[in-house]
C-alpha cells in the first residue's frame, strides 16, 4: 500500500471535534489514521497472506510500492504482489499549508510545462494492480497486460521538497532504471511525466529528461493536468496510464498546456513533444515501451522510475483499474466509505 499523508482527514476532523464542540477522540481513532490499515484490512478481506507493507516517500509513494513488490518477486519472497495506492488530502489545513508555500495554483489550473503555469491542483483518488513472476500468471493462464522491466530509486540529497534546480538526480535515476531494465534512452517511446506545474519543478524536470534523451522522439506528457496532484497515489495512478498507452497505443495528453514554457522544455528537438492532442495515436513505429517518471519534487521524497514493455520478461500486471470521480475518488483498498 502507498499513501503520503495517512489519516490526514481523520486527524483534522477529530481536533475540530475537541477543540471546537468539547467532544472527545473517538475509540477507533488509532486504526483508522494508521498508515498500514488499508494494507491490513485488504488482506484481511481477501485472506492474503505474506508480506503487507506500506511506502510512504510522499509523491513518489506510488511508484516506490511498485518497486517494492517488484524486489518481493525477484527474491522470490512472493509469487504474487497486489500493489495499491490511495491518497485523500483535500482538507483545509493541507489545502491552506500547500498554499502558503505557494504549491497550489492560483487560477486553480494544472497547466504542467506551460509558461503560464503557477502551481498544481490538489486531486484525490486511488488505483490497483498485481504483480506476478511470469511462471506464475502461466500456471493459471493470466493474460498480462504489461511487463515490468525495470525500476529504480534515488534521492538527490538537496531539500526536502524541491529539486534540485539542475534535475541531476532525476536524471540519475532514469539512468539506474534504464541500466535495470537493460535499455538505453533509444529504446524508450514515451515518458510519463511527474509534471506537477510548478515553476522550478517542471523546469528540473525537464533539466532531467534532456540530459537523458537529448534529442531522441521521445514523447513527454503529464496527466495532472487532467486528474490533479494525487500525492501519494499519483505514481501508481500514472504506471496505469502508461499501462494503458502501451495496450491502446494512445498516448495521453498534457491538459492545459497551450504555450510550452521554453525553460521547460523536456528534450532538445523542436517541436517541443509534450503532448497537446488528446489520445493521439504513436505513430513511428508503434508504442513499445514507456518510462514513467515520479521524480523529486514538491512534496516528493526520492526519485523513481519504471520502464514497461509489451514483449520481455521479469513481472507481468495482470489486472489494473483506477478511477478518479472529480476531486472526491476513494482509494481501493478502503473497507468502507470514511465518515
Amino acid at each position: 500500500m502507498a499513501t503520503a499523508l495517512h489519516g490526514l482527514t481523520i486527524i483534522t476532523k477529530t481536533q475540530t471535534r475537541i477543540d471546537v464542540r468539547g467532544q472527545s477522540a473517538e475509540p477507533k481513532l488509532l486504526t483508522k489514521c494508521m498508515g498500514n490499515l488499508a494494507a491490513c484490512q485488504f488482506s484481511i478481506m481477501h485472506q492474503i497472506t505474506g508480506p503487507s507493507l506500506t511506502v510512504s516517500t510522499a509523491c513518489s509513494s506510488g511508484g516506490d510500492a511498485i518497486t517494492m513488490g517488484t524486489m518481493l518477486l525477484r527474491s522470490g519472497m512472493a509469487d504474487a504482489v497486489v500493489v495499491m495506492a490511495g491518497e485523500a488530502a483535500i482538507c483545509p489545513a493541507f489545502l491552506q499549508s500547500l498554499d502558503k508555500v505557494g504549491a497550489l495554483s492560483a487560477t486553480g489550473e494544472s497547466r504542467p510545462f506551460d509558461a503560464a503555469r503557477n502551481g498544481f491542483v490538489t486531486g484525490e483518488g486511488g488505483g490497483a494492480l498485481i504483480l506476478e513472476t511470469e511462471s506464475a500468471a502461466n500456471a493459471r493462464g493470466a493474460k498480462p497486460l504489461a511487463r515490468l522491466l525495470g525500476a529504480a530509486n534515488n534521492t538527490d540529497a538537496y531539500h526536502p521538497v524541491s529539486p534540485a534546480p539542475n534535475g541531476a538526480g532525476a536524471a540519475a535515476c532514469i539512468r539506474l532504471a534504464l541500466a535495470d531494465a537493460g535499455l538505453t534512452p533509444e529504446g524508450i517511446d514515451y515518458l510519463n511525466a511527474h509534471g506537477t506545474a510548478t515553476v522550478k519543478g517542471d523546469i528540473a524536470e525537464a533539466c532531467a529528461i534532456r540530459a537523458v534523451f537529448g534529442n531522441l522522439p521521445v514523447t513527454v506528457s503529464s496527466t495532472k493536468g487532467a486528474t490533479g496532484h494525487m500525492m501519494g497515489a499519483g505514481g501508481l495512478t500514472e504506471v496505469i496510464t502508461c499501462v494503458q498507452a502501451i495496450r491502446t497505443g494512445r498516448l495521453p495528453p498534457s491538459l492545459g498546456l497551450t504555450e510550452q514554457d521554453p525553460n521547460a522544455r523536456c528534450i532538445s528537438q523542436d517541436p517541443p513533444l509534450c503532448s497537446t492532442c488528446p489520445r493521439r495515436h504513436f505513430e513511428r513505429h508503434g508504442l513499445r515501451r514507456a518510462e514513467q517518471l515520479h521524480r523529486r519534487g514538491p512534496l516528493s521524497g526520492v526519485n523513481m522510475n519504471e520502464t514497461y514493455d509489451v514483449s520481455a520478461f521479469r513481472a507481468v500486471f495482470e489486472r489494473s483499474f483506477t478511477w478518479i470521480s472529480g476531486f472526491r475518488a476513494m482509494c481501493a483498498a478502503s473497507a468502507k466509505r470514511r465518515p
